[in-house]
């Protein structure tokens, strides 16, 4: 059972079962302003884990009944056993988070760069420079540690740098 405020509190049994809620739609900076979310957390790390094994998880809609159901207990700050959920129903609830940020998760002027960039086959290092510097970093340590340890794996899973050998969604390497 999770318990938010001081135990000490009197008010502590009025947030008992109670969590962080979840804000769609608000900027990233607000969103995330104390720490990231634990459900939405909890949703990466499912698909941290349960995604490599899975085929097409962010192209997969994932069922919207879930889809809308789950949004709403993590709005409200319920508790949830996420282990009911599939691997595609989280997926889609974070592709609807982020499809909500204001400006999305760069920025609206870093995905301009970004753009200009892949546009104009600009070098890979500048490229580079605005995948550190979006406004998701600029939050605190803590939250930019949580992210920095569950995005890139994820991302590095799914697809590869084209200059690594070809592996299988679990990392390891395929004979050619």
């Amino acid at each position: 059972m999770v318990l938010c405020g001081n135990s000490s509190d009197d008010l502590s049994q009025r947030y008992r079962g109670r969590i962080e809620k979840v804000k769609f739609g608000v900027p990233i900076n607000e969103a995330f302003a104390h720490d990231i979310p634990a459900t939405l957390l909890v949703l990466l790390l499912k698909v941290n884990k349960e995604g490599p094994l899975k085929k097409d998880i962010w192209r997969a809609p994932g069922n919207q009944a879930q889809v809308r159901k789950l949004s709403h207990i993590m709005q409200h700050g319920r508790l949830v056993n996420i282990a009911n959920f599939s691997v595609y129903t989280a997926a889609s609830v974070i592709k609807k988070f982020l499809s909500k940020l204001p400006g999305g998760i760069f920025g609206m002027e870093n995905e301009q760069v970004l753009f200009n960039s892949a546009l104009h086959n600009t070098d890979a290092d500048k490229q580079r420079q605005v995948f550190y510097r979006p406004p998701i970093f600029t939050c605190n340590l803590h939250f930019r540690r949580s992210m920095l340890t569950t995005i890139p794996p994820m991302i590095q899973t799914l697809h590869p740098p084209p200059d690594s050998p070809a592996s299988s969604p679990l990392g390891h390497p395929v004979a050619a």
